[in-house]
């Protein structure tokens, strides 16, 4: 039994130095959570089951759907085994609660009682209008499990209240994104353990920083994003740091909450340069040890 309620332990045969040895593994826990919307069902994400209102948070935001905090009249998580006890009668079960694997909910008994690892979480929007997502405004990206995100955020970039100046805000020289890199890598002792997760560190104006993973880089973002709507916090400034591949939807995802500096351990995609380069962003990949490459706005990183 592991100690750390995201881990199980599991029995596996390694083959190491030419010889077999079965031994316990620590691997990483994986589970869905079903997001309904003013009752009706909006989508699936399969994640790390922790922090889940900030990862919905971010989720809803990153979509458009809400704004701020007060765009959300009201929250309400719970377990899948949990939501569906609640109910009265099988036939109204939502069959989006039913886990995957089941198919259609056709055995509710036998249904009901492998939901028992998934999380469903209700949401009541403030302001419907925003709700602009159709199934044939969806683009298929690049995120965990063939993410998708609604055609008018693909769009926003092009928006001119996302530029930044880079005369104007923060600078960063070359020893603190090393050191940056240095204790991001030694952080995580969930990836030290399983590597099976991705991290994310903002760092703010003020010194605070925030710290969150997931088995999702796109959900580790939004869990980063959900706190700070969560806290009202003004990200314009701050600097993210995380192990993720850079494509354009997160750098569009980053450029919406103002954060002018963006930096990970692995690549940016050409699309990704480019959208960095209009908005006039510092991307920066392959930050490992005493090396990165600076792919635009190498006007904040001083010398």
């Amino acid at each position: 039994m592991s100690d750390a309620p995201e881990i199980h332990e599991i029995k596996i045969v390694k083959y190491a130095r030419n010889a077999f040895a079965e031994r316990d593994d620590p691997v990483i826990k994986e589970r869905r959570l079903d997001i309904f919307i003013d009752g009706e069902k909006y989508i699936s994400l399969m994640c790390l089951p922790r922090h889940l209102e900030e990862l919905t948070l971010g989720f809803l935001y990153s979509e458009g759907l809400i704004n701020c905090d007060s765009d959300v009249k009201s929250m309400t998580i719970k377990a899948a085994t949990d939501a569906l006890a609640a109910i009265e009668s099988p036939a109204e079960v939502p069959t989006a609660i039913i886990p995957i694997a089941n198919g259609p909910a056709t055995d509710m008994p036998a249904a009901i009682e492998s939901a028992d690892d998934a999380f469903v979480v209700f949401v009541t929007l403030g302001d419907t209008s925003l709700r602009e997502a159709k199934p044939g405004n969806r683009v298929i990206v690049s995120g965990f499990a063939k993410g998708s995100v609604n055609q008018p955020f693909m769009d926003w970039p092009r928006a001119p209240e996302l530029k930044s100046d880079p005369e104007r805000d923060i600078k960063i020289s070359p020893d603190e994104i090393t050191r940056m890199a240095a204790s991001f890598d030694a952080r995580s002792d969930l990836f030290a353990r399983t590597g099976a997760v991705h991290s994310c560190l903002l760092t703010l104006p003020t010194g605070q920083s925030l710290y969150y993973e997931d088995i999702g880089r796109h959900n580790a973002v939004d869990k980063i994003i959900g706190k700070a709507i969560k806290d009202d916090l003004d990200l314009k400034g701050s600097l993210l740091f995380t192990s993720g591949r850079i494509s354009s939807e997160m750098i569009i995802k980053v450029a919406r909450r103002g954060i002018p500096i963006l930096i990970s351990t692995s690549a940016p995609t050409d699309m990704a340069v480019k959208i960095a380069c209009e908005l006039n962003m510092t991307l920066i990949g392959f930050a490992r040890g005493d090396r990165f490459n600076i792919y635009s706005g190498d006007s904040r990183v001083k010398s």
